[in-house]
């Protein structure tokens, strides 16, 4: 299980549910403890991530995980793009030669086709030896996740992979949603890499963000490449949302949140952490003793 390095939602949000003034920056810190810690806790409830990350995992070339005469890999994460795969004897498999198994997002399979004649393999040892090099993560409706924010990269020159910060054309501007395009702990992509956001400056339109965040490269970027930033699902996002505000609120009982979301057995400062569990429970992945 990865904790990937961005989060469920975004510093200004969780200041408005607080209603804090938006010029007041002296818990931003404490605001932001929450929001890590909120994250966390519902990524380990449910054992999955809600926000993509970019990762190679390695499956047996034989055993439980293969079905279909040798064709059908079932994989044990969810799914969102597959980048490179390699099958257990180090040859690429193309991506005509596979379907991905799912109605919608994520997907749960890789199906060798038929007419690729090829089937899951390996050479000496099975174990480990399929390489699937993807995005990972759970998100329903993936194919829209991403979101416009009809901005691009305004750096004279375009952006090296060693600056730390961003030039925009409209840091408040809104977006594709008509929300604010740009805010603090939002995940952004530019082309391949992700970034994440540490500060924005609506004065210069100049973003300070992290670069090649959840497993991916910081790379050079091009003047006028578009950027876009990652929406999670609504309602585990406003999962997020509350559990950030109410861990704020009520961090002196800071113990108090994990048993509620684990094991449901306290309720403490009313049903907020109850609320949330009965919202993330058909979410959680069944732990395999």
């Amino acid at each position: 299980m990865i904790y990937a390095d961005t989060y469920l939602t975004t510093l200004d949000a969780v200041k408005a549910q607080l209603k804090l003034s938006g010029v007041d920056a002296d818990d931003d810190a404490l605001v932001e403890t929450a929001i890590m810690n909120a994250t966390d806790l519902i990524t380990g409830f449910c054992q999955r991530s809600f926000v993509p990350y970019r990762e190679t995992k390695l499956f047996d070339a034989r055993g439980e995980g293969i079905s279909d005469g040798g064709r059908t890999l079932r994989l044990r994460a969810d799914l969102l793009a597959v980048h490179t795969l390699t099958n257990g004897d180090s040859t690429a498999v193309a991506s005509n030669q596979y379907a991905l198994h799912g109605s919608g997002y994520p997907k749960w399979a890789i199906e060798l086709l038929p007419s690729s004649g090829v089937t899951w393999t390996y050479t000496t040892d099975w174990q480990n030896k399929i390489s699937v090099e993807a995005t990972w993560g759970y998100h329903e409706d993936y194919a829209r996740a991403w979101v416009a924010t009809l901005d691009e990269v305004e750096d004279a020159g375009g952006i090296d992979a060693t600056v730390q910060t961003l030039t925009v054309g409209d840091a408040d501007g809104r977006d594709a949603r008509y929300h604010t395009r740009f805010a603090v702990g939002q995940l952004l992509r530019i082309e391949d890499e992700y970034l994440k956001v540490v500060v924005v400056n609506t004065s210069t339109n100049v973003l300070t963000v992290l670069r090649g965040v959840n497993g991916t490269t910081a790379a050079t970027h091009a003047k006028d490449t578009a950027i876009s930033s990652y929406a999670p699902m609504r309602n585990i996002e406003q999962a997020g949302l509350s559990l950030a505000t109410w861990l704020y609120r009520y961090a002196p009982t800071a113990g108090a949140p994990i048993q509620i979301l684990l094991d449901g057995t306290k309720q403490i400062q009313g049903d907020t952490p109850k609320l949330i569990a009965e919202t993330l429970a058909p979410y959680q992945r069944a732990r395999v003793s």
